[in-house]
């Protein structure tokens, strides 16, 4: 006597249905690229279920989604090369450009200005509007007073130039040479009966200029160019540079 024959269940936990493995799917597409999907999708199709098939079509709309990312990733690597090669070239005219100030005298802003042998000091003030009493103070590397310079007044306002040939008389008449050094210089100013603080700028004479390996094109203070200067250690931006003097 035969006894009836009961078909296995073959949709049990251990293997997936066609919507399982969509899903599944669907969830790793983005991190997986195009040859990891596809093997993927060999590895389902040969281990589904025969009662449920796959959607080929919810498949093939997966593999479209996963090209898509990865040309976009692509588009974004490729335009930030080229951003990264347009940056550096126009870094580099930019030294190019800046080489022509090596061996001539700038003014840079700060409150630091050197004393050269036979040339003196030279500098400037940005005076505001209506400035009078402008005065410009010099002090050694001790902090002591050396001498002042009485500027006037201004009353459009602008850059006023200051020069100091580093020579200085006591009040006995007996006159004193400053040896080359830098020193610092300060300036003030008298604006509607107030005395304020206004800004500075010493001369300077560049010696190189190179490419600023930290550049930074998204931070408006940061600068291409780096110029080294007689008496100053470390390397300026170009957007400290006040003037070009000669």
């Amino acid at each position: 006597m035969l006894t009836s024959l009961t078909a296995p269940n073959v949709t049990g936990a251990g293997m997936p249905t066609g919507d399982q493995a969509g899903n599944a799917a669907s969830q790793i597409h983005n991190q997986l690229n195009p040859d990891d999907f596809i093997k993927l999708y060999l590895a389902q199709m040969m281990h589904q279920d025969p009662m449920h098939p796959m959607d080929n079509s919810q498949i093939l709309q997966q593999m479209a989604e996963v090209s898509s990312l990865s040309a976009t990733k692509e588009m974004e690597k490729t335009m930030y090369q080229v951003q990264a090669g347009i940056e550096s070239a126009l870094a580099q005219a930019q030294v190019e450009g800046a080489s022509g100030l090596i061996g001539k005298r700038v003014e840079i802003a700060g409150d630091k200005a050197p004393l050269i042998d036979k040339r003196g000091m030279e500098g400037a003030v940005a005076a505001p509007a209506g400035a009078t009493n402008i005065t410009v103070t010099i002090k050694d590397k001790n902090g002591d007073t050396v001498t002042t310079i009485d500027l006037g007044s201004n009353t459009k306002g602008g850059v006023m130039a200051f020069k100091w040939d580093g020579k200085v008389k006591d009040k006995d008449g007996k006159e004193k040479t400053y040896d080359p050094d830098i020193y610092t210089i300060s300036a003030s100013a008298t604006v509607k009966g107030v005395s304020k603080a206004v800004d500075t700028a010493g001369a300077f004479q560049v010696n190189s200029v190179a490419m600023n390996p930290s550049f930074d094109p998204s931070d408006p203070k940061s600068s291409a160019v780096l110029v080294t200067v007689d008496g100053q250690d470390a390397p300026i931006g170009m957007g400290d540079i006040f003037k070009i003097i000669d």
